[in-house]
């Protein structure tokens, strides 16, 4: 198992050590279409993926926000249905009196109107969420609710009805108004947790967008500094070898020639730069030109 190890390792030293022959031979034109080619496609993988996380939060926030105004509507629903059932609570205390006070009969009709307005949005949350099997009634609580509450009720107080009549009609006013209530809930407590979830989705695609982003930046930079590298003796920036009087051989950055002006005695009056070679880890700055002439 080792020898095999050790075995791909030097097939991998050695294909990699050809091809970085190959690119260091490369003429400067080529090294230069190679740099900017990788920085062209960085900036481009950054432009994709900041494009597809963009899209990913604002889907995850629309969804959001879609879920949210639906949560709002359930508890206004819940709190019609509450005070629908007072209404008709109070209706069946006050029943000696003969008659409806209009205003609460106004109201029932009112909340029944909001209700059945709202089916839609009722059926559409509960596609949403799979939970169709809660509302499969829905439509039919409504109508009972409302039959019971703004017609039966009114006709019984009119007519001065027994108290078994009233009974009846409060088991069955107050029976459907807990029915739509159970279901109000139910859709409210799956609105939330899927409110959870999208904004749970939003960050969680924001933080991956600044992740990949830093990560393909970081990727891009070392390529092209890789290329830069490769094409550093073409470009005057590398040179392999070290010069006479100089330790070692290696690679210089930007080893020591004349830089600048030429001075009336015949030698420049530049700063020329010399470092790194071998393993000598150092930069130093030459001046030429602005001492006497050696012998």
């Amino acid at each position: 198992m080792i020898g095999l190890a050790l075995a791909t390792y030097g097939l991998a030293r050695t294909q990699f050590e050809r091809t970085l022959s190959m690119l260091s031979n490369f003429s400067i034109k080529a090294k230069i279409t190679l740099m900017g080619i990788a920085a062209a496609l960085g900036m481009a993988a950054i432009f994709v993926i900041t494009l597809l996380a963009s899209n990913r939060v604002d889907d995850a926030t629309t969804a959001a926000e879609s879920m949210r105004g639906d949560i709002e509507i359930l508890s206004t629903l819940q709190l019609t249905n509450l005070d629908l059932l007072l209404n008709a609570m109070d209706t069946i205390v006050d029943k000696d009196e003969g008659k409806v006070d209009p205003e609460r009969i106004q109201s029932m009709t009112a909340s029944i109107g909001y209700m059945r307005e709202n089916v839609p949005v009722i059926e559409r949350m509960a596609r949403k969420l799979g939970k169709q099997s809660a509302i499969k009634d829905v439509k039919g609580n409504i109508e009972t609710l409302s039959k019971g509450a703004t017609q039966d009720l009114i006709v019984a107080v009119e007519a001065k009805a027994k108290e078994d009549v009233f009974a009846g009609l409060d088991d069955a006013i107050d029976g459907t108004g807990e029915k739509l209530s159970v279901t109000f809930n139910v859709l409210s407590e799956a609105g939330q947790a899927a409110l959870a979830a999208a904004i749970s989705e939003a960050n969680e695609a924001a933080a991956q967008s600044q992740q990949s982003t830093i990560i393909v930046s970081v990727v891009s930079l070392v390529i092209i500094g890789f290329f830069m590298f490769l094409g550093g003796g073409g470009l005057g920036l590398f040179e392999p070898g070290g010069g006479a009087g100089e330790a070692g051989g290696g690679i210089g950055l930007l080893r020591c020639g004349r830089v600048g002006f030429e001075g009336e005695d015949g030698h420049g009056g530049g700063l020329v730069v010399a470092g790194v070679h071998g393993r000598a880890a150092a930069f130093r700055i030459c001046e030429t030109g602005l001492n006497a002439k050696q012998s």
